[in-house]
């Protein structure tokens, strides 16, 4: 629902395709926007036109974002600024919050990121309209209550006076501003007044009522006939909500001079603005910290992903350019041999590029959930076993121990047996790669339960197999157990540089888990290494929603 005062956004930036891409975007979203390229044109177009919001580009030919944001609130200090900001500014994303942006926006950004700012800063502004019109309101209560309300600074001394003050007791809010609340108080009530302030200071917070006499003003401009008048008084300490509760200071007193059949009305009124204000600025500072820890976080993300698919891409493209070149220019002068190691040469290097290319494709196809599963009874054990013949030369090559634990359980189990047979193959692969000449590889089988559906409500078993692949490598840091199955992630002690997109264990997790199974990894309890387990359903089972049953088929 798009508020219906809302007077639009004003785009500044000096790259005319970032300019029109953003342009093109605001206006999908359904908000009315201008764009300008430059600070100075911005600053005439403020002056012609009504803007709500400025989506401002940092570094600009001329006048720079924050520059421009500052001589424009001098002039509109209702507009909110969105600073757009790329990795070689100058200014950090918590400096640009200090300038007195409301948000930022790292380039490249989505349109739903772009959407997401943008619907919390109109957000912003609704309930912050809403809150200046509820103080308008409350001032106008202020002013004509039949009550006297009142602020008292840590001293006990007035520093606002308002309502009937005059009505009730004949004195003038300027009268008033300054002198002790004693002054006001008749004959000995002062002591149970000056008791009262005294309390306060000792970190209580609960509201306070009391029945005093307060003095009324006799002769002109104001005559009285009474020399009292009796009145109940209501009255809230206001504390430092910057530090704890058992050492905050306290900052003063609100309080309410009323009638009894008054009291609770008006107490109520001042109680719930007061919680509104704090509950407000309290959350909107929440918003702002999540948001600026949520952007930082994928920010980094990005950045990430971006590094090392740029290495993983131009890496393979580089041989098979490089090559290809070679065998171009000396396809005359070079003996067929040099050729054809050229051609391998580029083989290997398309061979490694499309590893990549199908690891991505089969990542992407998993997380989206469109992978085809042809799931069948089958034996695990057997797929083990063809995956282990595959990687036999490699494993003698290498000189590694492969040891293959005779299960003492049955190892069937319904899965697709290529998709399996891929899990097996990274899994056991790995351990291959990261395991020194001399030591051993060990598989295993064990019988297991799973839990029978996602829900956090469901607790329902069935019956599964268990398959564990155990090397004598350098190991997983404990601290990077939960996060190698992450994409692009590899562990500190193998990630070396030499290669390796970190896609392979992320794909296995996503297949073991499309299988209602389970993958985790450990450091090996039995000698130096890591030990791999993953869990696979004996049979395929329907989960029902509702009534939690659970059955095997």
């Amino acid at each position: 629902m798009k508020d219906q005062e809302f007077q639009g956004i004003l785009i500044v930036d000096d790259d005319e395709v970032v300019e029109e891409l953003t342009t093109s975007m605001i206006r999908r979203m359904g908000y009315s926007c201008a764009a300008v390229s430059s600070g100075e044109k911005a600053l005439e177009r403020l002056q012609r036109e009504n803007f709500d919001i400025v989506l401002s580009d940092i570094v600009m030919t001329g006048m720079n974002g924050i520059e421009l944001m500052n001589k424009a609130k001098e002039r509109y200090p209702h507009l909110d600024f969105i600073i757009m900001t790329g990795y070689t500014s100058e200014y950090s994303y918590s400096n640009i919050i200090k300038a007195g942006a409301i948000d930022y926006l790292a380039k490249p950004f989505e349109q739903a990121e772009l959407q997401a700012r943008l619907e919390r800063a109109i957000k912003e502004r609704r309930l912050l309209r809403e809150l200046r019109e509820s103080e308008k309101r409350y001032s106008t209560l202020i002013e004509n209550s039949p009550d006297i309300i009142y602020t008292l600074d840590p001293e006990g001394k007035f520093t606002f006076v308002g309502g009937a003050v005059e009505d009730l007791l004949g004195f003038s809010a300027q009268e008033l501003l300054g002198k002790h609340f004693s002054f006001i108080v008749f004959g000995d009530d002062r002591d149970r007044a000056r008791w009262r302030f005294n309390e306060r200071r000792t970190g209580e917070r609960a509201t306070k009522r009391l029945e005093l006499r307060l003095k009324t003003r006799m002769g002109e401009p104001k005559p009285f006939d009474v020399d009292y008048l009796a009145t109940e008084l209501s009255a809230f300490g206001v504390y430092d909500p910057s530090v704890t509760r058992k050492d905050r200071t306290f900052l003063g007193t609100y309080g309410v001079v009323r009638d009894i059949s008054e009291r609770k009305r008006a107490e109520e009124t001042i109680r719930r603005h007061a919680e509104m204000l704090e509950q407000t600025v309290q959350q909107r500072t929440a918003d702002l910290e999540t948001a600026k820890e949520a952007a930082e976080a994928a920010n980094r993300a990005k950045s990430e992903f971006l590094a090392n698919m740029s290495h993983e891409l131009r890496t393979p493209m580089h041989g098979i350019l490089s090559f290809s070149r070679f065998g171009m220019k000396r396809i005359d002068k070079v003996p067929k041999e040099k050729l054809l190691h050229y051609f391998e040469q580029i083989n290997a290097s398309a061979t490694r590029l499309m590893v990549l290319l199908n690891d991505l494709l089969d990542l992407s196809k998993l997380e989206a959930g469109r992978m085809d599963y042809q799931m069948k009874k089958g034996d695990v054990r057997q797929v083990v076993n063809t995956t282990l013949s595959e990687l036999s030369m490699t494993i003698r090559e290498k000189g590694l121990l492969l040891e293959v634990v005779e299960p003492k359980v049955s190892t069937e189990a319904t899965f697709d047996s290529l998709k399996i047979g891929q899990v097996i193959h990274n899994l056991v692969s790995n351990a291959i790669k990261f395991t020194p000449p001399g030591k051993r590889i060990t598989i295993s089988y064990d019988s297991t339960r799973l839990r029978a559906g996602r829900r956090h409500t469901d607790y329902g078993t069935v019956s599964g197999v268990s398959v564990a692949v155990r090397d004598e490598g350098m190991g997983i840091p404990q601290d990077e157990v939960d996060t190698i199955f992450d994409k692009f992630v590899q562990s500190s002690k193998t990630n070396t540089g030499a290669g390796g997109t970190g896609l392979g264990l992320a794909i296995c997790k996503e297949i073991v888990q499309a299988h209602r199974g389970k993958i985790w990894a450990e450091r090996n309890p039995e000698a130096q290494g890591s030990v791999f387990i993953f869990w696979l359903p004996r049979r395929n089972y329907i989960r029902r929603d509702l009534g939690g049953e659970h059955h095997e088929s």
